[in-house]
C-alpha cells in the first residue's frame, strides 16, 4: 500500500523544524512503500524512483511555502522505473497523489479514450477530473473544480485517498472514499499533517529542542477525515469541509475485471485473510497467492483456475 504525507504551518512559511518533521514522515512511508517517491508545494513538484532521501529535498525552495504534499509508492500498475509512472502527477493547473487501486482504470481509459500512459492507474483520477472540471460551465473555478471531483468520483470503482492541487487557485483539495484510510493531527495550533499511516505521527514533533511547549508533545489532536467528503486546504481556511460525493454509483465495471494478473474482490467475507484461504482451498482445492490492500480488500493471483470460476468466487 501506498503513503501520502502532508504537512502545513499555519502560522507561515515552513520552518527548518518542519522540513525536518516531513522527512520523518516520508522516510517512514519508504520503509515499506519503496518503489518511488515524490513531494510537492504550490511552487514546484519532484518525483524519483527509489526510495526517499533527505538529501533529494531542496530546502531553500521548500522554507518558500505554507504546505507540503508527499508519496511514497508501492507499484502495483505502471513500472515504477519510468518516473512518468510515478507521483505526484501533473495535467493542465492539477497535481494530484493518490493512495489506493483503481479497479476499473482499463474499462475507463477505453470509455474515455484515456491516454495509455502513463500506465498508473491512478493518473486515471487526475484525468477524469481535469475532463469534467473542463465540461463545467460554472463561473467559479472552484465550483468547477468540485464538479470535476465529483463526477470523477462517480466513476471510479475501487478505493482511494487523494490529494488534488490547483496551481490557478493555489487552492489543495483531499478527498478519500470509505474503503481508504487516512488522519489528519493538529499540533498546538501551529501545524497540521497528516499521513496514511497514523503511527507516522508518534515520530514528530518529538526529540529534543524541536519537541512543542505542551508536555505531551504538542498537544496533538487527530481526525480523521469523513469518507465521501471534499476539503478545501489553504492559507485562508485552513482546511474546511466543503461538500460530498457519491462513491462509484455509476462505475463502469466487468465482473472479475484482471488488474495487474489480479482480481479484486470486496466484501466483510474478506476480512480476515485465513478464512479467505480456507474458503479458496474449499471450492478450489488450493489456495492461490492472495494480497490484502486495504479494509475488506482482497486481491487474488490470477490463473486459469481463477478464471474459470471467478463468478463463484465473486
Amino acid at each position: 500500500m501506498c503513503q501520502i504525507q502532508f504537512l502545513m504551518n499555519l502560522r507561515g512559511n515552513l520552518i527548518p523544524r518542519d522540513i525536518q518533521q516531513f522527512c520523518k514522515l516520508m522516510n517512514q512511508g519508504s520503509m515499506e512503500n519503496p518503489d518511488s517517491f515524490g513531494f510537492f508545494n504550490s511552487r514546484f513538484s519532484v518525483k524519483k524512483a527509489g526510495g526517499f532521501k533527505s538529501d533529494d529535498m531542496n530546502r531553500n525552495e521548500i522554507l518558500n511555502d505554507t504546505f507540503l504534499v508527499g508519496h511514497n509508492r508501492k507499484a502495483t500498475t505502471g513500472d515504477p522505473k519510468d518516473n512518468e509512472n510515478n507521483h505526484p502527477f501533473e495535467l493542465g493547473d492539477f497535481l494530484l497523489v493518490h493512495n489506493g487501486m483503481i479497479n476499473n482504470h482499463t474499462v475507463l481509459r477505453e470509455m474515455f479514450t484515456i491516454p495509455e500512459k502513463p500506465e498508473t492507474d491512478s493518473f486515471v483520477i487526475l484525468w477524469l477530473i481535469n475532463h469534467f472540471f473542463k465540461e463545467s460551465e460554472s463561473n467559479s473555478r472552484h465550483k468547477n473544480i468540485m464538479h470535476g471531483i465529483k463526477k470523477a468520483c462517480s466513476k471510479l470503482d475501487g478505493w482511494y485517498s487523494v490529494f488534488l492541487f490547483d496551481r490557478q487557485s493555489r487552492n489543495l483539495y483531499y478527498f478519500r472514499n470509505r474503503h481508504a484510510r487516512f488522519v489528519f493531527a493538529l499540533f498546538d495550533d501551529d501545524v497540521i499533517a497528516g499521513t496514511t499511516d497514523e503511527d507516522n505521527l508518534e515520530n514528530i514533533y518529538v526529540n529534543g529542542r524541536y519537541i512543542f511547549k505542551s508536555p505531551c508533545f504538542g498537544n496533538k489532536v487527530m481526525a480523521e477525515p469523513e469518507a465521501e467528503s471534499i476539503y478545501l486546504i489553504n492559507d485562508e481556511v485552513k482546511i474546511i469541509k466543503v461538500g460530498e460525493f457519491s462513491d462509484g454509483n455509476d462505475a463502469p465495471t466487468l465482473p472479475g475485471e484482471s488488474l495487474q494478473e489480479f482480481y479484486t474482490i470486496s466484501g466483510d467475507s474478506w476480512i480476515l485473510e485465513q478464512c479467505a484461504m480456507d474458503l479458496l482451498t474449499d471450492r478450489l482445492g488450493y489456495c492461490p497467492e492472495l494480497e490484502m490492500s486495504g479494509k475488506d480488500i482482497l486481491r487474488i493471483k490470477a490463473d486459469s483456475t481463477i478464471e474459470k470460476n471467478i463468478d463463484m468466487l465473486c
